[in-house]
């Protein structure tokens, strides 16, 4: 293996532990708010929502590199069932709307995003905390999501050639 490539591996491992902890640090600020409204009767509205926030931020930061291990969702029965043509119709129908649903959630939420910046809306907690902050995960996520789809649809048109199915 290239040492371009055990390198991309290394920043890979990387990015998925980091985010493993942010949903574990979401999953921890969740159970310690039930601790400490159960026990105590002491509740905190900004332990709520950040664990909501990080449990997506680590949702949405993952989706697009879970594409390359086809942790995308689809009726793989069907999809490995087929050869020649007929798959290669299904993959590309896959790929083609997963691409379209990054590029267009990712210039959705981009619009969002700029929105609450612009008009420095906030999340009203305990203390306020920038909507736009929160809401950034939405377009990188999907942008990230964007690319991954891209790279999907290329693979699966090189698979094609490779076997000399067009």
């Amino acid at each position: 293996m290239s040492e371009k490539n055990q390198r991309f591996k290394k920043i890979g491992r990387f990015y998925y532990a980091f985010f493993g902890f942010v949903l574990l640090a979401g999953v921890s600020i969740c159970v310690l708010e039930i601790i400490m409204r159960t026990l105590f009767n002491v509740s905190y509205d900004f332990m709520i929502s950040l664990s909501v926030w990080l449990t997506i931020w680590a949702t949405l930061m993952t989706a697009g590199p879970l594409l390359k291990e086809s942790g995308h969702i689809s009726i793989d029965f069907i999809r490995f069932n087929l050869k020649g043509k007929p798959r290669l119709l299904v993959e590309m129908f896959n790929w083609t709307w997963n691409i379209l649903f990054g590029v267009f959630t990712t210039w959705g939420s981009t619009v969002l995003v700029y929105g609450f910046y612009t008009k420095h809306t906030i999340y009203p907690r305990y203390f306020a905390i920038p909507a736009w902050i929160v809401q950034l995960c939405v377009p990188i996520g999907m942008a990230i999501f964007s690319i991954y789809s891209v790279l999907g649809i290329v693979n699966v048109i090189r698979e094609a050639r490779r076997e000399k199915v067009i």
